[in-house]
């Protein structure tokens, strides 16, 4: 990921041991084994890795010494040849386009009297996934310009929190540019961004500091490079150094994310030492900084690129077999399905939707048994209290205010979806519907006041007896993982009318695929404290046929 590549210790071990061997036509193969004098063996290289930092005229490299005298050189910094007036193409956001840092990058080339032409695609906010998709304007744009030339490096920039917060979709960014790319006889490099200043509200929100952001942001773009065989600009590892030990150094604008021209300039070091392999400590170009803080930003440039990773064994990931795609709740529906509701109202075995248990402080043990007898048409298992009847889960009313909301806290144990106790169980709490016969079941749905105030990850099973259960994947969904992905659920909005014409503000559903079952059960994966209550949904209704 470094412009020093994997270094190579070559050590030729030769051991050739002469033997007579016996004759292949039917001589004696009794004589004996003769070796051969050793000191006539051929002589066996062991070479000692020395390594060569680059200088500002001259690249870095390794050398293998042998006692001999015998030399090899490898693994030579950068990854452009200073003749080739290379087409250099930078793919990104206004961390790219602040300060007009592709130029700044070529201010540094000709001052060092390296020919290179630059190109930009930039657009504030915009993603990588986003820039690989021709239908988006921005993607238009790229592709046309694809379509006229032929750069031979480019850099690629994420949005800047996207690598920390939503690594999957960073991941299928890449993946997606590669495609995009995949006519083109490019190098590609990824432009690690860095760590918000202090203040900023990414690290306030996720309780981060810029270190932690910097080491997250840099962990998931060695983990893409690694799987695609990509170089890495460590323009974010250059931010830390200074952030740390000069911050007398200002590198942020007064929004304490976008880079200052000190900023700008450091990243575009760290872009030339990358793609040359020399050290900019010393490039004659300096955009006019005072010269000790020039300086500076060039020997974090250089420790950056060609020093040690910043990411520790605690940080360190891969992203081989990990896409944002594996997380998307496929079952999601746009609209509802053509079969009606069938679960207003149900009596399952019992005659009657629930049991009538209300508590607002604890339940007996005696009313949560009668609450979890699944001969209800609806039961609950989890429950430390119940502040209105179980059955306003399925009574068909779902924006008549307090008095129709199912509003319960959980008991705090964890559940198997059997319904037994179990310290290794997934679930907080279990509700299930009794249809008291097999129904065909099309989609399952939540309603509430808004998209938070159902339980905020849930799985789905169906069930015949009520004792063996059946997950239906495409019902399952967990709201917390989608939207650390940059996704959210499908909010249907006001489209479903109660009996009284009332609407809930958010619905959402999902597909059951028609599967023919006697019991639903909803295992709740995590809870949603809203106001005050662990889930306080209005409704869980049900489509299909009797």
């Amino acid at each position: 990921m470094k412009a020093y590549f994997t270094r190579i210790s070559v050590c030729l071990i030769l051991i050739f041991s002469m033997i007579a061997l016996p004759a292949c036509n039917g001589a004696d193969t009794t004589a004996p084994v003769t070796t051969a004098d050793p000191g006539t063996l051929p002589h066996v290289h062991s070479y000692e890795e020395v390594r060569h930092e680059p200088t500002v005229d001259e690249r870095g490299y390794t050398e293998g010494i042998c006692a001999c005298g015998d030399v090899i050189t490898t693994d030579f910094t950068g990854i452009a040849e200073v003749d080739e007036n290379p087409l250099v193409l930078f793919v990104g956001n206004s961390y790219t386009s602040y300060n007009t840092m592709s130029e700044i990058f070529r201010q540094i080339a000709v001052g060092q009297e390296i020919k290179v032409s630059v190109y930009a695609v930039t657009y504030g906010g915009h993603t990588l996934g986003e820039f690989a998709d021709p239908n988006d304007a921005q993607g238009e744009k790229l592709k046309r310009y694809l379509d006229s030339k032929d750069p031979n490096y480019v850099f690629l920039q994420e949005q800047s929190d996207r690598p920390a917060t939503a690594p999957l979709l960073f991941y299928d960014g890449v993946r997606a540019m590669s495609e995009a790319l995949a006519n083109e006889n490019a190098e590609v490099v990824l432009y690690q961004t860095w760590g918000k200043k202090t203040g900023h509200s990414t690290l306030t929100a996720n309780s981060w500091t810029h270190e932690i952001m910097a080491r997250k942001l840099a962990a998931s773009y060695e983990a893409i490079a690694a799987e695609m065989g990509y170089s890495v600009s460590p323009a974010g590892s250059a931010f830390l150094d200074i952030f740390t030990n000069r911050p007398d150094i200002e590198l942020f604008n007064a929004d304490k994310t976008h880079p200052s021209p000190a900023g700008s300039y450091l990243v575009a070091l760290c872009h030339y030492a990358t793609l040359y392999g020399f050290s900019p400590i010393g490039v004659s170009y300096t955009m006019g900084l005072d010269e000790e803080i020039a300086l500076a930003l060039q020997t974090a440039a250089h420790n950056a690129v060609f020093g040690e990773s910043i990411v520790t064994d605690e940080y360190r990931t891969t992203s081989e077999g990990k896409t944002a795609e594996n997380l998307l709740p496929k079952g999601n529906l746009s609209a509802p399905p053509s079969s009606s509701v069938i679960s207003t109202g149900i009596k399952g075995d019992k005659g009657a939707v629930s049991a009538s248990a209300v508590s607002t402080n604890s339940l007996t043990d005696s009313m949560k048994a009668d609450l979890a007898d699944v001969g209800y048409g609806v039961s609950i298992i989890g429950v430390r209290d119940m502040h209105r009847k179980l059955s306003v889960a399925c009574d068909g009313i779902w924006s008549g205010g307090n008095a129709s909301r199912l509003s319960f806290h959980f008991d705090g144990k964890k559940y198997a979806i059997g319904g037994t106790e179990d310290a290794n169980g997934k679930y907080s709490a279990l509700i299930t519907y009794n249809f008291g016969d097999k129904v065909t079941l099309d989609a399952i749905g939540y309603l509430s006041g808004s998209m938070q105030g159902f339980a905020q990850a849930q799985d789905v099973y169906v069930s015949d007896d009520g004792v063996s259960w059946t997950k239906i994947d495409s019902a399952c969904y967990d709201a917390i993982a989608l939207s650390t992905i940059g996704g959210e659920l499908t909010n249907l909005g006001k489209i479903l009318k109660d009996s009284n014409g009332n609407t809930a503000a958010a619905f959402t559903l999902f597909d059951m695929g028609g599967v023919s079952a006697k019991y639903v059960r909803v295992g709740i994966v995590i809870g949603v404290t809203a106001n005050d209550w662990d889930t306080n949904t209005y409704e869980l209704i049900v489509y299909g046929s009797k």
